[in-house]
């Protein structure tokens, strides 16, 4: 996976708002950069890191199908003692949950690089064509990857903004009957992800991508109300997370 399109969870930033996704480790080699390395060179965390502090229950709802998915269809090995069998289990629904974060990830770093004129996977045109086809109906100047880092602490990169307009990606599994995909914490993100760009009065959307009905967008956009509320539940959240980190 390309680190410049990979997912920002987990990610920090300079206060320049530059990504600092890794760091140079004593040994001379990289790593994943830490709470303590954010502490000594003063990085702010990203949205969605602040975002994760909230119990997310669809999310929890879908991982507990996944563990029960595994125990269905997982075999049985002579012997093996219902905990033992337990742990593999969930050790199985972990492993189709990063295959499938991974897989997303693939097709979401496709559509940053054909938004910004690059080279992307051919095998993703079929996610990546209907997505520029949607978001071509709101503007023709639109801009990926743009990371910042807000004065009040935190920082991002945003997948897609145009003058007046931000939108975030998602994909998951869907159909054309499925119509309950934008949650509450997604006006978060987005309300974060504007103010930081000092872009506080843009509209803002989800674009929902079908990986399961290859060609399917659904668009989500947020009403003004949403996104203001959604801002102050994140100011909340940023604010509990400098007090739990001590920061």
């Amino acid at each position: 996976m390309d680190k410049n399109f990979a997912s920002e969870s987990g990610h920090w930033y300079r206060p320049d708002g530059a990504p600092a996704y890794t760091t140079t480790g004593s040994n001379g080699k990289e790593r994943p950069t830490t709470l303590r390395d954010a502490r000594k060179v003063g990085l702010v965390p990203s949205v969605t890191m602040i975002c994760n502090v909230a119990s997310k229950p669809a999310l929890e709802i879908w991982k507990q199908k996944q563990i029960l998915l595994a125990a269905l269809t997982l075999p049985r090995r002579d012997g093996e003692s219902e905990d033992d069998f337990a742990v593999r289990a969930i050790q199985d629904s972990k492993e189709q949950s990063r295959t499938r974060a991974e897989e997303g990830s693939a097709i979401h770093g496709s559509i940053e690089k054909a938004i910004s004129g690059k080279y992307y996977d051919a095998k993703h045109a079929v996610f990546v064509q209907p997505v520029l086809a949607v978001i071509k109906k709101y503007s023709d100047g639109w801009s990926a990857e743009k990371s910042f880092a807000s004065d009040l602490g935190y920082g991002g990169k945003v997948d897609a903004h145009a003058p007046g307009y931000v939108i975030d990606f998602k994909t998951k599994e869907f159909g054309e009957a499925d119509d309950r995909l934008a949650w509450p914490e997604q006006a978060m993100q987005l309300g974060a992800y504007r103010d930081g760009l000092g872009m506080g009065s843009a509209a803002c959307a989800n674009v929902f991508i079908s990986v399961s009905s290859p060609g399917l967008i659904k668009v989500h956009e947020w009403s003004e109300d949403a996104l203001i509320l959604g801002f102050e539940k994140f100011l909340c959240l940023l604010n509990y997370w400098k007090l739990d980190k001590g920061v």
